[in-house]
């Protein structure tokens, strides 16, 4: 759907204040927002017992508190924070006042932690340890949709209620299910669910740097990691493309029973420093348990199958399951001070991203890329011309039928003109050669009868320019 309009408030109040010698940081914030969107009024949409207009509500309380304090075994910080947070999210039709779905009800995501953060320095050496634990508690409302209620003829289908032989007459012949029973079923499934569930995690962060010589250092990270469900892949009651910004183009059901992802991660780097080069290679690996993934639904959930095919015409519905994933890769910057005026550095980057129960790779990856700069300074003002490099990507997902991208180079360039002590003068122009590539981040169109074919890549922007001025005082 195209957004429609965004209508938010935004309340913040934080403070520091001395609570003996320990020094307290302080946060209490308020949101509000009501969140418009439609596939009609951007858009061309000749059928107009398909327009949908969903309005989704939210509201967040959120805080924060934490004291600091340098002692002899080292610096320490401990605290809590967290928010609480309610969804609301309702579809309907202006040109039928009938139609309507509930698609998320009341729905509570709440989320606490509390902290302890310890850092010490040891001669060459760094040393910090962190642990959190966080609680995540989540319910969700009953649903409804005015789909249940549709005209029926008497016995043009069955109650699905996961009973398949109910759908069977004298002659063995399978009835159809009307999209009445569908929707009656996946709803009463849905509200007579036990919804509230609740995650208490822990994670873990370890990470020591240590100074080998006066141009070589090294680095050791550990943690494990987790994240708690989103209310999407939990609450997502009725098969919709509403994935939190996946967007895929599959139709998805949601999962109340999910767990948390857990990650256990190591991070190893090298950076050798000199006064005119700089160069930091890192690797790092991840082996995720309870990856969050769309699975193929099949079998599993009969009345979500049908209703995705009979709605959207998705054949192939994915549900939100746990699986085992990992990521590994690595990532290196580094430049090269040719003089007072000239610098030239650069970044590279590669991950791969792969399930571990089946042959597949994870959606969404990033393929390698990188950039190079080449920067002059001058007493008063610089320039910098950046190339932005990509190379094709080849391991998608055919869970998700994640398409191919296309390497690709684009040029930026941008100067700065310091003024004086107060203002600074900014402009550049973004992809200079005005070059069409796809990101492979980048979404698919799925808008109809648009100049991008249904489901392609979006192409990038094209070429743009900026310009700013920063005043300080």
């Amino acid at each position: 759907m195209d957004i429609e309009y965004v209508f938010s408030h935004r309340v913040n109040l934080d403070g520091q204040f001395m609570l003996d010698d320990w020094e307290a940081n302080w946060l209490l914030g308020y949101l509000d927002a009501d969140h418009g969107m439609t596939n009609f009024a951007m858009r061309m949409n000749s059928d107009q017992s398909k327009y949908r207009r969903n309005n989704a509500n939210a509201t967040t309380t959120d805080f924060k508190f934490m004291l600091e304090k340098a002692l002899s075994f080292g610096e320490l910080s401990i605290g809590i924070d967290g928010y609480i947070a309610e969804h609301d999210s309702v579809i309907t039709n202006p040109n039928n006042m009938v139609f309507e779905v509930v698609n998320f009800k009341s729905v509570e995501d709440n989320r606490y932690g509390a902290f302890v953060e310890w850092q010490q320095q040891y001669d060459n050496t760094q040393v910090q340890l962190g642990l959190r634990f966080k609680r995540a508690e989540a319910n969700a409302g009953e649903v409804a949709t005015s789909m249940a209620m549709m005209m029926q003829i008497p016995g043009d289908g069955m109650g699905m209620g996961g009973d398949m032989n109910s759908g069977m007459d004298m002659g063995n012949t399978m009835k159809m299910p009307t999209m009445s029973e569908l929707a009656i079923d996946l709803r009463d499934g849905f509200n007579h669910a036990n919804r509230k569930v609740s995650d208490n995690n822990l994670d873990i962060a370890l990470s020591i740097e240590t100074e080998i010589n006066e141009a070589l250092s090294m680095y050791l990270g550990l943690g494990v990691k987790n994240r708690a469900p989103s209310y999407q892949e939990r609450y997502l009651w009725t098969p919709m493309e509403a994935t939190g910004g996946l967007a895929d183009g599959n139709t998805y059901i949601g999962n109340i029973n999910l767990e948390s992802e857990t990650a256990q991660q190591i991070d190893f780097g090298l950076t050798y420093q000199s006064k005119t080069v700089m160069v930091s290679p890192h690797i790092f690996y991840q082996n995720i348990d309870d990856y969050i993934q769309g699975t193929p639904l099949g079998m599993n959930n009969m009345s979500a199958s049908m209703m995705a095919n009979m709605m959207a015409g998705d054949e192939n519905p994915l549900q939100f399951n746990n699986v085992d994933a990992k990521l590994y890769g690595f990532d290196m910057n580094g430049y090269f001070q040719v003089n007072d005026q000239i610098r030239f550095s650069a970044i590279v980057s590669y991950v791969q991203g792969e399930r571990r129960d089946i042959n597949d790779n994870l959606y969404r990856i990033a393929p390698l890329n990188g950039n190079v700069n080449a920067t002059y300074y001058s007493d008063n003002w610089s320039t910098n011309i950046a190339f932005v490099l990509a190379a094709a990507q080849d391991d998608v997902s055919v869970t998700n039928n994640e398409q191919k991208s296309a390497g690709y180079g684009v040029i930026n360039v941008d100067f700065q003109y310091y003024l004086n002590n107060q203002v600074t003068l900014r402009a550049g122009v973004d992809n200079i050669l005005d070059k069409e590539y796809r990101n492979h981040l980048g979404g698919y169109n799925r808008v109809k009868g648009s100049d991008i074919p249904l489901m392609n890549r979006l192409t990038s922007e094209g070429m743009s320019a900026w310009a700013e001025v920063t005043y300080s005082f």
